[in-house]
């Protein structure tokens, strides 16, 4: 509804992504009325090895530019 012009929009081909944590905080439980409405998908947290190589893959290929001195860098700045 558009209210200065007072008609209706409807709105097409529209992707709505959304994201919630446990209850609390601020955080209001969820009904399982709204979410029928959606598709539910359940990402574990990677484990601290998974991220290390992440981080490690990305900090190697951002240094490849640099003297060796600041590549030698990228294991303990990642394993700190």
């Amino acid at each position: 509804w558009d209210r200065k012009k007072l008609f209706w929009s409807d709105v097409v081909d529209t992707i709505l992504v959304a994201a919630c944590g446990p209850p609390g905080g601020g955080r209001n439980v969820v009904t399982g009325r709204f979410f029928r409405f959606f598709n539910m998908l359940n990402i574990s947290p990677p484990s601290q090895a998974v991220l290390k190589v992440i981080f490690s893959s990305i900090l190697e290929g951002h240094l490849n530019d640099f003297p060796n001195d600041c590549k030698l860098l990228c294991k303990p700045s990642v394993d700190a």
